[in-house]
């Protein structure tokens, strides 16, 4: 899964080449209307696939690709569009397909929390830029375990927004990792 900057002939045909399946919204779509249009007409389908188109790379064909045809969830868009090297996507795999890739956007956002863990340095050697990295995830995780503790005891549900924030977390561990004195 990519952001849509990665819609390129030559990326859709390297990822390809190495036999890596993508997921890549179109950057743009105005090549694809005729299959937005049959989406459109149809008089019960809100989505549609378009298989077996074909890619190419310097006017040679690279690879077939599926064109996913869905209803926009941004404002002001009609639909989105997806291509991937899938095979056999039916229709009614598209919404699946397509909400996993929104999905993507929660791994990033729980990276951005991951970074608040982070000690600042100065070290260039990969040894301590990685003890600390994967320190931050164990501190971050042992923060969302507290959470999920905390709201089980107060009835809250879990995908709520968390109740002991990432800044109270780490003021509370640092008052046990420092020392007084």
């Amino acid at each position: 899964m990519a952001d849509r900057e990665f819609d390129g002939h030559d990326v859709l045909h390297t990822l390809d080449s190495h036999d890596l399946i993508y997921l890549i919204p179109k950057r743009e779509y105005e090549a694809a209307l005729e299959g937005v249009e049959k989406v459109e007409d149809h008089p019960i389908a809100d989505v549609g696939v378009e298989p077996d188109v074909e890619v190419g790379v310097d006017g040679e064909v690279s690879h077939e690709v599926n064109f996913m045809y869905l209803p926009s969830t941004e404002e002001g868009g009609d639909y989105a569009v997806f291509l991937t090297n899938r095979d056999d996507v039916a229709p009614e795999d598209v919404r699946g397909l397509c909400n996993r890739y929104s999905r993507r956007w929660e791994i990033e956002n729980e990276y951005k929390q991951i970074k608040k863990f982070l000690p600042t340095m100065a070290s260039t050697d990969y040894r301590v830029r990685c003890f600390n990295f994967l320190f931050a995830c164990l501190l971050y995780n042992v923060w969302r375990l507290a959470d999920y503790l905390l709201k089980l005891e107060i009835g809250k549900p879990i995908r709520d927004e968390p109740v002991l924030t990432a800044g109270e977390a780490i003021e509370l561990l640092a008052c046990f990792l420092v020392p007084y004195g």
